[in-house]
């Protein structure tokens, strides 16, 4: 989203980025109180379009708000499946894609959220021109609600005119994603224990926050405390930083990822990824852009890092179709200016 505000600004248009701070937290202040203080933002600034992204924390207050100032084009950008899904997620206790949109109340991520109606749903989101981040996303989300358009995330330039990054120190591993259930974390640190034994100088780098804070216990649990270094969350220059510096980048999600940009960076800095079979995964990564592997699969994570570990051919022919890849997701800019247009 920054990214998307700095092209604008760069072309000329004026932005103004809106944000829980401002317009008031979903919780906190009640949705009147919220949709009062768009509105003043919205006379305010006095926008020809409105470009709303996750709703969780502010609620529809935003829409509504656009909506009863008359704003021409309404544009809502889906990062994940709030839209049809009350846990965004659209993944079943057993790990499995969800395809059955009864709630059940039961979702590994969150607990369900009080009332959800998706005829409601349909009926605010009417006018709004949505935008998929990706054609999975759409295939799952256009049987319930029109998508307007598919329109990816840019690779970072700056990661692209870079030098590739080196081969990274032997054995070491990024887990890039939050630690957290549907992004496989489990099924990670299971593969890094498999392989521990024959790779005893193994070593798996954790950057990023998790939802419940017990990943510590998980680690202990499977004997992996010498295994595993958690950074926590970095800053983002010190975790591309990090990045570089890794010899196996691996973004095991089971959920149906809608994109995942930690794919996308390390494949812009030039790095072997072992990427699932999941979501979006498989539309970044192209034709050779990564190795896929099976999603909650411990034994095929295993299998992809001992192979990508054992031959530095592999591992540069894979970091410089990686690159390639990553060099055709340009022109996100362009697509938006014309959807907000239209």
């Amino acid at each position: 989203m920054g990214a998307l505000r700095a092209a604008l600004e760069a072309r000329g248009h004026q932005t103004r980025l809106v944000t829980k701070l401002e317009s008031g937290e979903r919780g906190v202040h009640g949705p009147d109180d919220r949709v009062r203080r768009c509105r003043k933002i919205i006379q305010e600034f006095r926008p020809d379009a409105c470009h709303f992204h996750n709703t969780l924390a502010m609620g529809w207050s935003p829409l509504v708000a656009a909506k009863k100032e008359s704003v021409r084009n309404l544009v809502w950008t889906m990062h994940d499946y709030r839209a049809v899904c009350p846990n965004t997620l659209l993944l079943r206790p057993d790990l499995n894609i969800c395809d059955d949109l009864h709630w059940c109340g039961s979702c590994v991520a969150l607990p369900k959220l009080p009332h959800y109606d998706l005829d409601r749903i349909r009926k605010k989101l009417q006018g709004v021109k949505i935008a998929a981040i990706s054609d999975a996303q759409r295939r799952l989300v256009e049987p319930h609600l029109p998508v307007t358009a598919t329109i990816h995330w840019d690779a970072d330039a700056g990661l692209l005119a870079a030098p590739e990054a080196p081969d990274g120190k032997p054995l070491t591993v990024l887990f890039a994603g939050r630690k957290d259930v549907e992004k496989g974390f489990d099924f990670c640190l299971q593969a890094v224990k498999r392989l521990s034994g024959r790779h005893p100088g193994i070593r798996l780098h954790l950057a990023g926050r998790s939802r419940f804070g017990d990943e510590r216990q998980r680690i202990d649990a499977l004997g992996l405390g010498k295994q595993v270094i958690d950074h926590g969350a970095l800053p983002h220059d010190r975790y591309l930083e990090m990045l570089r510096n890794v010899q196996v980048v691996v973004c095991a999600s089971v959920w149906a990822e809608p994109f995942n940009l930690s794919l996308l960076e390390a494949m812009a800095c030039g790095k072997p990824v072992i990427a699932t079979r999941s979501g979006a995964h498989g539309e970044l990564a192209g034709d050779g852009g990564a190795v896929l592997a099976d999603p909650r699969s411990s034994a095929s994570l295993m299998n992809a890092m001992e192979t990508l570990f054992a031959d530095a051919d592999l591992r540069r022919d894979l970091a410089r179709r990686a690159r390639e890849q990553a060099t055709r997701f340009t022109g996100c800019t362009e697509k938006y200016l014309r959807l907000y247009r239209e």
